[in-house]
């Protein structure tokens, strides 16, 4: 007949252009909702609600559209790596969503014969994530800063800035553009209170964010000379939590 031949050719055309099966089946499950992307320092994390289904398990495929493919391969979708045929009910694009460009973005749930379709209610652009500082340990080691960061993404480049309080001007900086972001900064003689601060740049959408400033007592060289206790007294009770920061000085022990 003629509706079968139509519904024939729509499958046909469905799996040319890997056009989500909502296009093409009519048999469908409730949509995936609350749909929404949360986008921190260029990660991607898709995340929906998980559907209640009498035919069982629910599976689900995320599918994503850029320009690209919107405007030179006819409008078809691309499936998201390592999100297809999951139970899980989010998906991590970071990897996908490699360009500045806007994208639609749908979860297709599956169960048994039946398919249900969402999308998000707007395309998403990766230059709309969201820059966050992130943590920063520091650690002072006789008269040696150091300084730690926790797991940043590659394209992110860390300004950082060591001054004695009251000198911000002439603050030192050093440039850090690759893992494993830490870096260590000797103060030699200049004991007394440094501070440290660090921006977080995101050059390729030109976003940038700060740290608080964090400042702390530093020994001078003199100082480092007269320090002769045998042990520390958080050496001797290793169940003591609280103090983490020791440095050794002429076979001593001591708690910074």
């Amino acid at each position: 007949s003629k509706s079968s031949l139509m519904q024939a050719l729509f499958l046909i055309l469905g799996k040319h252009l890997n056009i989500p099966h909502h296009s093409v089946d009519a048999t469908l499950l409730p949509a995936p909702e609350n749909l929404s992307i949360h986008s921190v320092n260029m990660r991607h994390l898709l995340k929906w609600r998980p559907l209640q289904a009498a035919c069982g398990t629910v599976h689900y495929s995320v599918k994503f559209q850029g320009e690209y493919e919107t405007h030179m391969l006819n409008g078809s979708w691309v499936d998201a790596y390592d999100c297809q045929d999951i139970v899980r009910t989010e998906c991590d694009l970071t990897l996908d969503l490699g360009s500045d460009s806007d994208y639609s973005i749908g979860v297709q749930a599956q169960c048994g014969g039946q398919t249900s379709w969402t999308q998000l209610p707007s395309t998403f652009n990766r230059r709309n994530t969201v820059l966050v500082a992130p943590n920063m340990s520091v650690t002072v080691t006789g008269s040696l800063i150091q300084v730690g960061f926790s797991e940043l993404l590659p394209l992110i480049t860390i300004n950082l800035h060591v001054w004695r309080e009251g000198d911000e001007q002439s603050a030192s900086s050093q440039v850090i553009r690759a893992q494993p972001y830490h870096f260590s900064f000797d103060t030699q003689q200049n004991g007394g209170t440094h501070c440290v601060r660090a921006e977080v740049l995101l050059e390729i959408i030109n976003k940038s964010s700060s740290t608080e400033t964090h400042c702390f007592s530093v020994l001078s060289e003199s100082q480092l000379h007269s320090v002769s206790y045998a042990y520390s007294y958080a050496a001797l009770n290793p169940f003591k939590q609280d103090l983490l920061c020791f440095f050794l000085i002429n076979d001593a022990v001591v708690c910074c």
